[in-house]
C-alpha cells in the first residue's frame, strides 16, 4: 500500500481489484458479520459454536490473521500438530500460515473473534508503520491475559466494528473500518508486549533479517535473558556486530533494546497486571528484589516505588 493517503475512491477501486481468495468456513458456522470476504466477525452470542477458526481455502491452508477473545469458559486447540489451552480472559492471537484445529471447549465458552485475510493485515501494519515481529517469520501464535480493562476496550471495538459492517454500504465504510482495525491492532499489540518493528529499510536485505530475526528472539525470551551475548549467539553473530545492524535500522545499540524490554514488561506488569515487586522479580528472571530494583533505577533513573508512586499520582 502506498505511504501517501489514499482517497476513497482509490480505496474502493484498491479493493475492487484485489481478487481475494474467499474466506471459508464450516456450513454450520454462523458468521456474525462479514466485509467482502476480508474481515469476518464470530462470537458465541451469534450462536457460532463449537468453536471454529475460518480459513482462507477448503484445505485450511492459508490461515487468517484470528484474534480471539475469551470471556469465559475454555477451549483446547492444535496448531501443527501441537496442542495449547486457552484459559478464561485470555486473548490468542494466530499468525497466518498455520494449521489450526479445535479439539474442544468447556460447556461455558463465550468468546469473540476477529478473522482478517493476511494481505489485508499486512497493509493494516504498513499503514501504521510497524510489524509484528513476525510478520515474515515462522511464528504461530501468542496468548496474552485480558484484564477487565483490556476487555472494557475491546467490547466496544468489537461492538463498533460488527455494527458498521452490518450496516448499509456509504462512501467513507471501507476507511472508517481500516480505522477501526487499526484500533484494535494497537490495542493487541500493547497486550501482547509486542515490540513493533519499525517498517523501514529493504525487508530481503541481510542486515534486516538479523534486525527482524532479533527483534523475534527478544520479544520470545525478553523475560529470560538480558545479555546481549545470548542474542548474538542465537544469531550466530558477534555482539558488536548485533549492536550494529541494530544502530543502522533503529539508532539504539542492542544492549538498549534488551534493556527498554524488560524494562516495559516490568512496567506493564506492574501497573496492569498489578503484580508485586516480588512477582515482578520471578516472571522476569531476576534473583533477588535489589538486583531488579538496581536494573530497573539504572535504566530510568529512579526506583520501581518511585515510578509507580509518580504513575499512581497522575
Amino acid at each position: 500500500m502506498p505511504n501517501s493517503p489514499l482517497t476513497t475512491s482509490e480505496y474502493t477501486d484498491s479493493l475492487q481489484a484485489r481478487n481475494l481468495n474467499a474466506i471459508s468456513h464450516p456450513a454450520d458456522t454462523i458468521v456474525s458479520a462479514n466485509y467482502r470476504n476480508e474481515l469476518l466477525l464470530i462470537d458465541s452470542w451469534g450462536g457460532t459454536k463449537p468453536l471454529c477458526i475460518p480459513s482462507v481455502d477448503e484445505n485450511g491452508k492459508g490461515q487468517l490473521y484470528v484474534n480471539v477473545y475469551v470471556l469465559n469458559g475454555s477451549f483446547t486447540f492444535s496448531i501443527n500438530g501441537v496442542e495449547d489451552v486457552v484459559s478464561p480472559q485470555k486473548l490468542v492471537t494466530f499468525m497466518p500460515g498455520n494449521s489450526i484445529k479445535i479439539i474442544k471447549e468447556s460447556p461455558d465458552l463465550a468468546y469473540f473473534m476477529i478473522c482478517v485475510h493476511p494481505r489485508l493485515a499486512n497493509e493494516m501494519l504498513q499503514e501504521l508503520s510497524v510489524t509484528y515481529f513476525c510478520a515474515q517469520l515462522s511464528s504461530q501464535y501468542f496468548i496474552a491475559e485480558l484484564s477487565p480493562l483490556h476487555i472494557q476496550n475491546y467490547i466496544p471495538l468489537y461492538n463498533d466494528i460488527k455494527r458498521d459492517i452490518i450496516a448499509p454500504d456509504y462512501e467513507q465504510k471501507y476507511i472508517y473500518l481500516r480505522c477501526l482495525l487499526n484500533a484494535l491492532t494497537v490495542e493487541n499489540m500493547n497486550v501482547h508486549n509486542h515490540i513493533p518493528l519499525p517498517a523501514q529499510g529493504k525487508s530481503y536485505s541481510h542486515l534486516y533479517d538479523i534486525y527482524s530475526r532479533f527483534i523475534t528472539l527478544l520479544n520470545k525470551r525478553a523475560k529470560e535473558e538480558r545479555e546481549v551475548q545470548y542474542y548474538a549467539k542465537k544469531l550466530g553473530i558477534s555482539s558488536k556486530y548485533l549492536s550494529y545492524v541494530c544502530i543502522c535500522y533503529s539508532n539504539k545499540n542492542a544492549s538498549t533494546w534488551i534493556s527498554e524490554a524488560v524494562i516495559q514488561r516490568a512496567k506493564n506488569l506492574m501497573l496492569i497486571q498489578k503484580y508485586s515487586l516480588e512477582q515482578v522479580c520471578t516472571f522476569l528472571n531476576f534473583s533477588t528484589v535489589s538486583n531488579f530494583n538496581r536494573y530497573f533505577k539504572r535504566a530510568t533513573g529512579e526506583s520501581p516505588k518511585e515510578f509507580l508512586k509518580k504513575e499512581l499520582h497522575k
